[in-house]
């Protein structure tokens, strides 16, 4: 039961990460801050997504 929680608090740290550095690139792209135009684009989005869901499964679910 103690190794389900510390996953569940793991995952939890893994989304708050990936939303905050989400939120950063934006901020940091909408202030003018040289980052390129493709950064915010569907298939960096998916690969993104892909290494998030990745991360919470330490690369063992084949899905990623």
């Amino acid at each position: 039961m103690e190794n389900l929680n510390y996953n569940q608090d793991k995952n939890k740290v893994a989304t708050g990460i990936f939303v905050i550095a989400i939120g950063i690139l934006m901020l940091a792209y909408k202030l003018g801050l040289g980052l390129p135009w493709w950064l915010f684009s569907w298939p960096m989005f998916l690969i993104a997504l892909g290494l998030f869901i990745g991360i919470k499964s330490n690369f063992k679910n084949p899905g990623w």
